[in-house]
């Protein structure tokens, strides 16, 4: 029985800490599983048994100590520590993989293949983001996900060239490398369509920033701001594991489609300029404030083009998902943050993000469009519709994740 096998195996315990604070939360058993992992690792064990003990002080109310959660992030928060990043698989193959197997001890039902599908795309996420950008230029995201990412299931997926007259916005970020294949700029497209495809009573559209690294361009980071800018694709690649997750799961009723904009901010002869008109792809002229704030556009190009295919679809909801901005970081920490506008707000939905994040050691903050974001980005003369950037000083520190939201629904 599992008393006589602890007694008799080796056994590392793990502890969540007190689960009555005011700051408890899913994250406690995430992390004692990562850390009882690491110890696994370390001590060169290959075939762990993963048990999950009874949660004493935990309240009832508490829908993350309850049901299938704790399985859940219990064992995602071990996968994680068992990861090894594609650089060390490449240079140090023989280290790879850490474990022969993991067992679960009495996992509830249908858990298993649940977590193994989000881990999946977890990796492949891992795998493109965390990469260094001259390994991860936008030529091999390309080639990653064709021989990582099998077809022939749900999942369609296709790569198409920067084009000057569809996306003017993006073109400009990629204009310094349109002619270096090395670094040029791709745009792919991901769809999921459910088994049944008659069955459809829900469509999201995800938009992702994929920048493959930032220098920030003539709006140079300095001060050392560029260290972990290789991770400033992280927003399209998030989406791109995501999908994946998907085509194993195969959710009925549900229609997803991506557009991802993978592209190198960099500064040359050839840069685009702080102080050019851009027009977007909807025709809307914007006067550029910063060259640092291309995420929003190499977004908002797609943006435009999922919503005119959004108005032929069933249900529809949009979504961006980006590394935008520093702000966040500034205002939440390592801590994400979901925004609605009017309508995905009626509906609760980053209320729903934050929920869900909640239950799986995944917190997510909530934050709010004002009229002030939208006062910042209004034109200061007849030459342009729009402000790239608001001209308040300390603009970082200016509502500064939540105004380039409002550029690119306007």
């Amino acid at each position: 029985d599992i008393q006589n096998a602890i007694d008799t195996y080796q056994k590392i315990i793990a502890s969540t800490g007190s689960l009555k604070t005011d700051t408890a939360e899913s994250r406690q058993i995430y992390d004692a599983a990562s850390k009882a992992f690491s110890l696994v690792y370390k001590g060169l064990f290959r075939r762990p048994l993963l048990v999950l003990g009874k949660l004493h002080d935990a309240s009832e109310d508490l829908p993350w100590t309850q049901g299938i959660y704790p399985y859940v992030t219990a064992l995602l928060g071990a996968l994680h520590e068992m990861y090894t990043p594609l650089h060390v698989r490449e240079l140090r193959p023989k280290v790879f993989p850490k474990y022969d197997k993991i067992g679960v001890y009495e996992p509830p039902e249908k858990v298993i293949d649940f977590v193994k599908a989000i881990e999946e795309g977890r990796y492949i996420h891992r795998d493109l983001c965390a990469t260094d950008e001259e390994r991860m230029t936008a030529a091999n995201v390309e080639r990653y996900i064709k021989e990582n990412i099998p077809l022939g299931g749900n999942l369609e997926i296709s790569y198409e060239p920067i084009n000057k007259t569809k996306y003017p916005m993006i073109a400009a970020v990629n204009r310094l490398y349109e002619n270096i294949p090395k670094y040029n700029g791709r745009i792919i497209h991901m769809t999921y369509t459910p088994p049944n495809k008659d069955d459809v009573n829900e469509t999201l559209f995800f938009v992702g920033k994929g920048i493959t690294f930032d220098s920030g361009g003539y709006s140079l980071k300095t001060n050392g701001a560029m260290k972990f800018m290789r991770k400033d694709k992280c927003g399209a690649t998030a989406i791109v594991g995501f999908m994946r997750a998907l085509d194993i799961l195969k959710p009925k009723g549900l229609k997803v489609n991506a557009k991802l904009a993978f592209v190198r901010n960099g500064i040359g002869d050839d840069a685009y300029l702080v102080d050019e008109i851009i027009p977007t792809a909807a025709g809307i002229r914007s006067r550029i404030g910063s060259t640092d704030a291309e995420g929003r556009n190499v977004m908002v190009d797609l943006l435009v083009y999922s919503k005119m295919e959004a108005l032929e679809a069933t249900n529809p909801h949009l979504f961006t998902i980006a590394t935008l901005t520093g702000h966040v970081s500034l205002a939440f920490g390592h801590i994400p943050a979901a925004m609605d506008n009017g309508p995905a707000r009626r509906l609760g939905y980053a209320k729903a993000l934050s929920q869900g994040g909640a239950l799986i050691g995944d917190p997510i903050e909530v934050s709010s469009l004002r009229r002030e974001d939208y006062e910042v980005c209004f034109p200061v003369s007849e030459y342009e519709d729009l402000q790239q950037r608001n001209t308040h000083p300390e603009t970082v520190k200016y509502r500064g994740h939540q105004y380039p939201a409002v550029w690119m629904l306007l």
